[in-house]
């Protein structure tokens, strides 16, 4: 039999992932914050009107002195484009930091781990949390809700390869063996 060659991959690099991560957690977080504040706006919003025309009347002013300040804050764009990429080195640093608190979390890990796990792909999801009633049900209501729920199949785990499929050791599988 001859030899199956074997493939070698290299290693990723999970900065990039974990960056991705931070920034959809992020965002949610700025989602969830404004959400709230949208809710006290609207409770407010009665009052808001109200205060309209005098707003108006400000808003002009403000506005004039907004365009007066408009060459100083142009002559300090090359200054803020000098210091771009350093800042987004910075940003893209603290939202993989961000992201790989959030995987740790999500795995379940309580030490910060270094290493990146090879078995993430092979990980399940999550399951669903279930929301408590307010009032425990009666027993008859109890069954037709049972009753009424559709059962779902549980995924089976994969089949174990054949003799004709063979896998090098670092999980890639090979082309079969003709003989």
């Amino acid at each position: 039999m001859p030899a199956i060659p074997t493939i070698s991959l290299p290693a990723l690099d999970p900065k990039p992932f974990y960056a991705y991560v931070g920034a959809g957690d992020a965002a949610l977080e700025t989602l969830r914050s404004r959400a709230a504040v949208r809710a006290e706006q609207l409770k407010a919003f009665p009052a808001t009107i109200k205060t309209l025309p005098e707003q108006f009347k400000t808003a002009s002013a403000q506005l004039q002195e907004q365009v007066k300040a408009l060459p100083v804050l142009a002559a300090a764009l090359p200054a803020q484009v000098k210091d771009l990429p350093t800042t987004v080195e910075k940003r893209y640093n603290e939202l993989a930091v961000r992201g790989e608190k959030v995987v740790g979390q999500l795995r379940g890990d309580k030490a910060k781990s270094t290493k990146s796990s090879a078995k993430a792909g092979t990980k399940s999801a999550p399951k669903a949390t279930v929301k408590k009633p307010a009032a425990k049900p009666t027993a008859k209501a109890a069954s037709a809700a049972t009753a009424a729920t559709p059962t779902t199949p549980t995924p089976s785990a994969p089949a174990a390869p054949t003799a004709t499929e063979a896998s090098s050791s670092n999980g890639v599988p090979t082309q079969p063996i003709n003989s």
